[in-house]
């Protein structure tokens, strides 16, 4: 039997999970491109989210992006799904992520002519591919296009998209205003992706005292901090040598259940470091307490 399957009807007899194995054990990119095709006449296989991001990654990071574009236009041919908001939303992330704006421009400016709805998660899908692909300008006017053309309230997913594009531009001002807008105007509740984007920022642009005031505000939203939001201010106090309220820092990671990574291990060895220089020797107890952390 040939091994893509030939007939559509036929891939639901096998295991999905088998076909995207196969896929993803597929070493000749051509063949794999021609297999995804195939595999995209049967509605089950469409519905794997998974094996679209895996197989365009892949291509991407081969700069193979006419392939990309090959089996995300092919996908145009199936109506039933490229009439659907969340398929155009997934085929507008994809290009967003390979980089490819206008692709993704494309398949948005072609959801009006199929009958299909524009609404926040294809809007949101075409902001980030404006963030990947750095072109802000074009983030911003389709930012305020969202209420003004589509009438469409943007979510915090959208306002975080363009809170981290601020941010990128160096713009944290705006950042900080638009967070502000997002709060008091438009009612939307921050997130932890919010906030972590603004203290990241902050802390790197030296603003130490303003980093402290969004972490407050932080724990004033009943937001409870992760290993991201732990590292970035852990840096920050060590950057500032404020290594008695590092520590404690890492206290309350412990208490909270933060499981640490590589990068808050590497911090750990800095304030140990700094420890050592500052008291000179090893039974110093505020060196002990950092010590028996690891």
């Amino acid at each position: 039997m040939d091994e893509c399957f030939s007939a559509a009807a036929t891939i639901d007899s096998y295991s999905i999970e088998f076909i995207c194995q196969k896929l993803n054990k597929e070493r000749d990119l051509r063949n794999l491109v021609k297999k995804f095709k195939r595999y995209s006449a049967s509605d089950v296989f469409r519905a794997q989210a998974g094996i679209y991001e895996t197989t365009v990654r892949r291509l991407a990071s081969e700069n193979c992006f006419e392939w990309i574009e090959e089996i995300l236009e092919h996908q145009k041919k199936f109506k039933d799904d490229v009439s659907k908001v969340n398929f155009n939303a997934r085929l507008i992330r994809l290009y967003g992520q390979s980089r490819m704006f206008d692709c993704a421009k494309k398949v948005f400016d072609e959801m009006p002519e199929r009958n299909c709805k524009i609404t926040v998660r294809p809007l949101n899908a075409l902001l980030s591919a404006c963030l990947y692909a750095r072109k802000y300008d074009e983030m911003e006017a389709i930012f305020k296009e969202m209420e003004m053309k589509w009438k469409v309230k943007p979510s915090v997913v959208s306002y975080n998209i363009m809170i981290e594009g601020f941010c990128k531009m160096g713009k944290v001002d705006s950042a900080l205003a638009l967070f502000d807008d997002m709060v008091r105007k438009s009612e939307v509740n921050p997130n932890l992706i919010s906030f972590n984007t603004l203290l990241k920022r902050l802390y790197l642009d030296k603003r130490f005292g303003d980093g402290e005031n969004m972490w407050k505000q932080m724990v004033k939203w009943n937001l409870i901090p992760n290993i991201i939001s732990y590292n970035t201010r852990l840096d920050a106090l060590v950057d500032e040598k404020k290594l008695d309220e590092a520590r404690k820092l890492i206290d309350e990671m412990g208490q909270n259940g933060i499981k640490t990574d590589v990068i808050t291990d590497i911090m750990f060895k800095t304030i140990k470091k700094q420890f050592c220089v500052l008291f000179c020797f090893r039974s110093s107890p505020e060196l002990s307490i950092v010590a028996e952390l690891k």
